[in-house]
């Protein structure tokens, strides 16, 4: 996570999160709009300050389930649904991390996909959406293929809503004054309704990390160089809060209209802050973003608007490789590498630390696969 943002931003093969029961979830509003001043210069504390426990969970490493890397985790009454971060596979573990099946439907065939650009679940059914073809396929978690929608549109992303879909176009739909970033499709994919226009114009600009997230009942949306995430509701998208980099944030320098040319050459420099990437829990917003060649990570408390800024190593500088994946009730998912484990628990108290049934440090040790971390932050 060292690298250059437009590094980060090349890294385009992320996958999607979502657990949307599109024909029976109710929306629900998650509260007025609140702006956070995020401090880019103030002290750095080490992340173990900031955990009151941790939960290790292994996933089991054979054959047929040799994970590179985790990006998005989904959950089905308990089990974990993990798509392979090249697109390859979608895995299956129990909650301890056993491991159950793997689908796959790499191809160019019937029911096949090319990538997996997106992925959620609709209940007990997953959705992929193959931006290299404009598909969205929908697959039994046995891998059983269902049906497959060819898009009229080109989404970016695209996620499902309690009235049918809503994609991410990133400012490509509309005229030459006028384009919009949302656009809502009903449940077989006909235009509804546009919503958030933009004069922003930078074209295929928007590579980088899935702008819809879920969480407790409510998607929630972050264009890719916004400072602001909105949820969605109906088919609207309302402010739900904001960072204030101040001076930092590079769209507050421009001075004039954003151009394709000028952002291209602060994502190559590396020495703007142009984006963030957050996660949302009711009390607590974990976010982090990439400027003048490091990784910021932020822990902001909702309540006191007090922000706290940390980094992943023992003292200075960062010797752990984390990557969030999402929360999970009032904790936040990371994946680990498994020769970082024992490092990361030495800095614990041992009453900090449990493992789940099956796992412990010697099976995790023996093994590549990623490892599932749970943490539980101090209020």
């Amino acid at each position: 996570m060292r690298n250059k943002l437009f590094g980060f931003l090349m890294l385009v093969f992320v996958l999607s999160c979502s657990e949307n029961d599109s024909k029976t979830i109710d929306m629900t509003s998650l509260g007025d709009f609140q702006t956070y001043k995020i401090d880019m210069e103030q002290n750095e504390a080490p992340i173990f300050d900031f955990i009151k426990e941790v939960e290790f969970v292994r996933l089991q490493e054979t054959n047929e389930s040799l994970l590179k890397s985790i990006v998005i985790l989904e959950v089905f009454e308990s089990d974990f649904i993990i798509p392979e971060y090249d697109g390859s596979k979608i895995y299956l573990f129990d909650s301890s991390g056993n491991f159950k099946s793997a689908m796959d439907k790499k191809g160019i065939g019937p029911g096949e996909m090319s990538n997996i650009w997106n992925m959620w679940l609709v209940q007990d059914t997953v959705l992929v959406y193959d931006r290299y073809s404009y598909k969205v396929h929908k697959y039994a978690l046995t891998g059983e293929h269902y049906e497959t929608t060819k898009l009229d549109m080109r989404p970016w992303h695209i996620r499902s809503t309690p009235k049918g879909y809503v994609y991410d176009m990133y400012n490509q739909l509309g005229n030459h004054t006028t384009k919009y970033n949302l656009v809502f499709v009903d449940y077989e994919f006909n235009e509804v309704q546009r919503a958030q226009p933009t004069q922003l114009e930078l074209g295929a600009m928007s590579f980088g990390f899935d702008t819809f997230q879920e969480y407790d009942g409510s998607l929630l949306y972050q264009s890719i160089f916004s400072d602001t995430v909105y949820e969605i509701r109906e088919r609207e998208a309302i402010p739900l809060f904001s960072l204030d980099f101040g001076d930092f944030w590079f769209w507050n320098t421009m001075g004039e209209k954003p151009n394709e040319k000028k952002v291209f050459e602060a994502l190559m420099r590396g020495d703007k802050l142009t984006q963030y990437r957050y996660f949302l829990e009711k009390n607590l917003i974990f976010c982090y973003s990439d400027y003048n060649g490091k990784t910021h990570r932020f822990l902001i408390n909702q309540k006191s608007s007090k922000v706290g800024k940390l980094h992943y190593g023992k003292g200075d500088g960062e010797v752990l490789g984390l990557m969030p994946i999402r929360w999970d009730k009032d904790r936040l998912l990371f994946n680990i590498h498994s020769s970082s484990v024992s490092t990361f628990i030495s800095q614990l108290n041992e009453d900090q630390v449990k493992f789940r049934d099956g796992t412990t440090i010697e099976g995790i040790e023996s093994s590549e696969n990623p490892v599932l971390m749970w943490v539980k932050f101090k209020e």
